[in-house]
C-alpha cells in the first residue's frame, strides 16, 4: 500500500516543479537548505514553533512571505550550477516560488524517509536498534508528512493563499531572521575552510594563485572532510584559486 501511495505523492509533488524551472535544477541543494532552516528553528524556538510538524512549520514560514535567497545557490565563480555541478543555462530565470520550495521539501521527505529504508532496515533490525514495527511506523510517518507537503504546496499555488495566511495567523517566530541564521549555519564550514585555505596560502610563496591551488588542493580537501565542508573534488582547485584571488583583492 505504501508503495502505491508513495508513487502517487512523488508524481504529484514532481508536477509542482516544472521541468526547466530553476528549482528543477537544484532540487537536492534546495532541499538541504530548507532542512537546515527548519533545524535552526527547531533549535532556537522549540516550544513556540515545533508544536506543529516540520511540513506545517515550513508552510507557515513560506506563507508568511519568507523564501530562501537565490544568491545562496551561486558558486564562488559567480555561476549557478545544478545538482550535478553543471552550469544552469543563462536563459533559466533565477527564481523559485513558495510552492516549489514546499514541493521540494516533500520530495526530500520521501527520499530520506522511504527510499533509504531498504538500505538500512536490515542492519538496524540486526543490531536490534529498531523493530520491524518501528520501521513501518517511520515509513508511514514519512509518507504522511509528504502528503502534508503536497497539500501545502497546492495551497501555496492558490492566488490568495499568502494574504489569507498572513491575516489569519499570529507570527510566533521571526522566520526571516531565522532563515538567514539557518543559511549562515549551513555555510559556516565552507567559510571556515576558505579562511583556512587562504592562511595556508599566506604561509608559502607561490608564483600564482593557480599554482598555489594545485599544490594545496589535497590538503584543503582533507581538511574539508574533517570540518564537514562540502567542497567538490571536481572543482576544488578552481574554487581554492578563486578564494586566493578574492583574498588578494580584498573582496
Amino acid at each position: 500500500m505504501n508503495k502505491a501511495h508513495r508513487q502517487f505523492v512523488w508524481s504529484e509533488l514532481g508536477k509542482m516543479i516544472p521541468e526547466g524551472s530553476f528549482a528543477s535544477y537544484i532540487v537536492e541543494s534546495l532541499a538541504a537548505e530548507l532542512r537546515s532552516t527548519l533545524e535552526t528553528i527547531e533549535e532556537g524556538q522549540p516550544d513556540a514553533y515545533w508544536e506543529v510538524s516540520p511540513a506545517e512549520g515550513l508552510f507557515t514560514l513560506l506563507d508568511d512571505g519568507w523564501s530562501l535567497e537565490v544568491e545562496w545557490f551561486q558558486w564562488t565563480d559567480g555561476k549557478f550550477r545544478d545538482d550535478d555541478e553543471e552550469e544552469i543555462p543563462p536563459a533559466v530565470s533565477r527564481h523559485f516560488t513558495a510552492s516549489e520550495q514546499m514541493a521540494v521539501y516533500g520530495l526530500s521527505v520521501l527520499r530520506e524517509g522511504l527510499d533509504g529504508l531498504p538500505e538500512i532496515s536490515e542492519k538496524l533490525i540486526e543490531e536490534k536498534k529498531v523493530s520491524k514495527e518501528e520501521l513501518s511506523e517511520w515509513s508511514t510517518e514519512a509518507l504522511l508528512e509528504a502528503y502534508q507537503a503536497l497539500v501545502f504546496a497546492q495551497k501555496l499555488q492558490q492566488e490568495n493563499c499568502q494574504e489569507a495566511g498572513k491575516m489569519s495567523r499570529v507570527k510566533l517566530v521571526d522566520f526571516s531572521v531565522l532563515g538567514k541564521i539557518g543559511a549562515n549555519k549551513r555555510h559556516a564550514p565552507m567559510n571556515e575552510l576558505r579562511k583556512w585555505a587562504t592562511e595556508r596560502y599566506a604561509e608559502g610563496r607561490w608564483p600564482s594563485a593557480n599554482e598555489a591551488a594545485h599544490a594545496l588542493r589535497d590538503v584543503v580537501l582533507e581538511h574539508s572532510r574533517v570540518i564537514g565542508a562540502n567542497l567538490s573534488e571536481k572543482n576544488a582547485q578552481r574554487t581554492i584559486a578563486e578564494w586566493i584571488n578574492r583574498n588578494l583583492s580584498g573582496r
